[in-house]
């Protein structure tokens, strides 16, 4: 790396730290805005941070009066970003001992790097940059760990390194916190050399294909797209126009079948063996669906098929069903694992193996130790005997108990899951739990109850944990659906 010219121009434009991480979330999108040149309109977290950054700048560069009372209008809202910066200034520099807003370039072999440091003091054994950041949650602030990789850490401590020579940089990532008291965390991290030149293989590679992909000019539906960008930071301002089918969109999130859906793959996938343990065989040519017609043998596969194959990420039904498998293995006698001889059992004549009827599959039934408060008649054992589903008209509710043996379980996280997509999306927000204080859980449970209404929840059992903030929020709403609730003792 370095900040002259040490190496020739490489063609194609500069490549910024916000550019590379659009580009690492979803290349459709990084398209909308650098091929397409349609630039989605601010975000209101964004306008926060905005807000709450230019109250620093000029506190740092010309040491302005912070006013506590000043407000800007921010989604028909108004928002004061004083107190949020009052609250960070303890953790920076005095105002004029500083640079502010420093325009900065790296130049590698591959292609140019810029950004804007907004802060930094270059006069020390270790030159120190800083970064002012806000965020609604702390749990969306950047670890260390995260730092050491961030293209825009590497970036800003580069172009440190370069101007002055150091071979290692500090960097401290000031996070204010938008919403409640105005509190603040700081991230410290310290850069080497060797580490930032390391990443920077890294980040050579990803600017070299987003300046093949400048260059090729393909318009945005033609690149890759990732589905779980979706609903990222308050969801993509491209959603309406990036023509994703639902399969496509929901499947990084859950999967596109209803919850009934689900529930009816992962049965089949549990009552698929056959009794005794043993899978039928599969049909000649391969799979059902779309089978050849000719008696073909399905072709074997290619190393790079099986990679594919072993990367590719499974849907919840597949999920299930491999989960079925291993306990199908792990659990059948051997015994009844052996391979059946072939022909008649003995005293079975001809024409009674013709009439018989194929024994129908059954799905173990999901046994759990617990307390019943619900829906079931103890057996003779006792109050705390074991629980056994079987033919229940709704679903069993786990709460914060697990069954000890049996089949289909789920996680409640899992059946919330597009409550929780849905609630987020209609607030705007990137969380459920972010809504304002003391209505998140009514819109999760409106929501929650909704979805159980329409789509029932049959012949399961559901594991919910109230030591979690979901648990606790769709306890109720979860108790009202249940046929049956098992607590811990």
């Amino acid at each position: 790396m370095a900040s002259k010219d040490d190496f020739e121009t490489p063609e194609g434009d500069f490549v910024s730290p916000s550019q590379i991480e659009v580009w690492l979330l979803c290349q459709r999108k990084w398209a909308f805005r650098y091929i397409a040149g349609i630039d989605a309109p601010s975000h209101p977290s964004a306008q926060k941070g905005t807000a709450v950054h230019t109250v620093l700048e000029q506190w740092l560069a010309y040491g302005t009066v912070i006013d506590l009372d000043a407000t800007v209008e921010i989604d028909g809202k108004p928002f004061k970003p004083g107190p949020i910066a009052a609250a960070m200034i303890k953790h920076l520099p005095h105002p004029g001992t500083c640079g502010t807003e420093r325009h900065i370039f790296v130049r590698t072999p591959v292609a140019h790097y810029q950004g804007h440091i907004d802060w930094d003091v270059l006069k020390l054994e270790i030159p120190k940059i800083g970064d002012h950041k806000t965020t609604s949650n702390f749990k969306w602030a950047k670890t260390a760990e995260d730092l050491k990789k961030d293209p825009q850490a590497n970036i800003y401590a580069a172009a440190t390194m370069a101007e002055t020579g150091a071979d290692a940089v500090d960097l401290q990532w000031t996070y204010g916190r938008t919403v409640g008291k105005p509190v603040t965390k700081v991230v410290h991290l310290r850069l080497y050399r060797a580490e930032v030149e390391r990443n920077f293989d890294e980040l050579d590679e990803t600017s070299a294909e987003i300046l093949a992909a400048k260059a090729a000019g393909l318009p945005p539906l033609e690149h890759d797209f990732n589905a779980n960008a979706c609903e990222a930071y308050g969801g993509c301002f491209h959603r309406d126009t990036c023509n994703l089918s639902p399969t496509e969109r929901l499947m990084a999130i859950m999967a596109k079948q209803t919850l009934a859906e689900k529930m009816a793959a992962r049965k089949a996938a549990l009552a698929a063996g056959q009794p005794g343990g043993s899978a039928a065989p599969p049909p000649v040519g391969g799979a059902g669906i779309n089978a050849p017609e000719g008696p073909e043998t399905a072709k074997p596969e290619t190393e790079a098929e099986k990679l594919v194959a072993a990367t590719k990420p499974q849907t919840l039904a597949e999920k299930m069903a491999a989960k079925a498998a291993a306990t199908e293995v792990a659990t059948t006698p051997p015994a009844a694992a052996a391979t059946k001889k072939r022909g008649r059992p003995p005293g079975k004549s001809k024409a009674a193996n013709a009439d018989a009827t194929p024994a129908a599959a059954t799905v173990a039934p999901i046994v759990g130790h617990g307390t019943r408060t619900k829906g079931a008649t103890p057996p003779a054992g006792g109050e705390e005997s074991p629980v056994q589903i079987v033919d229940l008209k709704s679903f069993a509710l786990f709460i914060d108990c697990l069954p000890v043996k049996g089949g289909l379980f789920i996680q409640a996280s899992e059946v919330c899951e597009p409550a929780r997509v849905e609630v987020a999306a209609t607030h705007n927000v990137g969380d459920y739990r972010l809504i304002d204080f003391g209505k998140a859980g009514a819109y999760l449970r409106a929501a929650l109850d909704r979805r159980l209404t329409a789509e029932p929840i049959t012949g399961i059992g559901i594991v919910l944990d109230t030591r979690t903030d979901l648990g606790k929020d769709t306890l109720e709403t979860f108790s009202k659906h249940a046929g049956l609730i098992v607590r811990a003792f």
